[in-house]
């Protein structure tokens, strides 16, 4: 699980899979610091 510190919000890796369609590159929306940034 990866939880955001300020707010406590978990999602599993199921959870992020489900919301990106598998890391869709269709749902790519650009790139962050981070790494990519999904719909």
């Amino acid at each position: 699980l990866r939880c955001l510190e300020k707010r406590k919000l978990c999602f599993s890796l199921k959870q992020i899979n489900e919301a990106t369609q598998n890391f869709d590159p269709a749902n790519k929306i650009g790139e962050g610091g981070f790494g990519s940034v999904y719909k």
